[in-house]
């Protein structure tokens, strides 16, 4: 597990993001499991695919930070994820 307070002056995770899984679930190399906080997929399998894809493409080996804002229900970690600078939630809640 990674930390960075710079940026926020809290404890900022960060990782490379190794997979990305059906409903948007982000697995980094430190084996964490990220769920996009606040991102509903939709019910539609070709709209959920094509965010899927998006989302691959937008994090998929890439360095990105996250700050946890809870766990769910499975013990995944939600979070706000960034890229760059590039808040990769807000991107998806607006449907890119």
């Amino acid at each position: 597990m990674n930390f960075d307070t710079k940026m926020t002056g809290r404890p900022r995770r960060w990782g490379r993001v190794v997979d990305v899984v059906e409903g948007g679930v982000l697995y980094t190399e430190d084996a964490e499991r990220v769920v996009l906080a606040g991102v509903d997929w939709p019910a539609d399998e070709a709209q959920r695919s094509e965010l899927e894809n998006r989302l691959s493409e937008l994090v998929g080996d890439k360095i990105v930070y996250y700050d946890v804002t809870g766990t769910d229900g499975l013990g995944r970690l939600l979070a706000e994820v960034w890229v760059d600078d590039t808040n990769v939630n807000k991107m998806l809640r607006r449907r890119i």
